[in-house]
């Protein structure tokens, strides 16, 4: 417990380090996660609708 009441502490001590991205838009950096699923999900959406629907990126 005290390890991790020590590492806690430690940590509350570096600043964090604030991105241009997130300082602007006030939101956390998307994860590559998110964008490898955002891509999959678009190309799925072209694949299957491409003829009745306008997929478009953000």
């Amino acid at each position: 417990m005290e390890l991790l009441v020590e590492t806690e502490m430690e940590s509350r001590k570096q600043p964090e380090k604030i991105s241009d991205y997130e300082r602007e838009r006030g939101k956390p950096m998307p994860t590559l996660l998110h964008g490898a699923i955002q891509a999959n999900l678009g190309f799925e959406l072209k694949l299957n609708y491409r003829n009745k629907y306008r997929i478009l990126a953000k």
